[in-house]
């Protein structure tokens, strides 16, 4: 796969292509520059055990994360916004154009953060002496 993706402070872009074939482009003005933006300030915290990796890992585990981002979100604009799927691309242009997509709204970030806890359940070095001592 071949991934470009364009940044200006203005505008941003993205196009991907599969075996030399384009599947995707899209280039769209950010939120921040356009008239209707609504900005939202996130600061989110899951569970502690609210996550979990996928089933094909060796191990399930449950896990946590926090979420902290501005989010500038604005209506999809069709004069100013686009997004291309090309069909003929095989499996991957093919299998997207099907949804028919038609954006809504687009949103942008400078800020975000995102943090993974230690898993639900994780011992510490003290837990694991105790355990240990409790054994001999």
């Amino acid at each position: 796969a071949n991934i470009r993706a364009g940044y200006d402070g203005n505008f941003t872009s993205f196009h991907a292509e599969h075996m030399g074939k384009p599947v995707i482009s899209m280039r769209a003005q950010l939120p921040e520059h356009t008239p209707g933006v609504v900005t939202v300030p996130q600061e989110v915290e899951t569970a502690k055990d609210q996550c979990l990796t996928p089933r094909w890992s060796v191990k399930q585990t449950r896990y946590g994360q926090a979420f902290k981002a501005t989010m500038h979100i604005s209506p999809w604009d069709p004069k100013t916004d686009s997004i291309e799927v090309n069909r003929e691309a095989g499996e991957y242009g093919e299998m997207l154009s099907r949804w028919n997509f038609q954006p809504a709204v687009k949103v942008h970030s400078t800020d975000f953060k995102i943090v993974a806890f230690k898993p639900s359940g994780w011992l510490d070095e003290s837990s694991c002496e105790r355990d240990a001592n409790i054994a001999l």
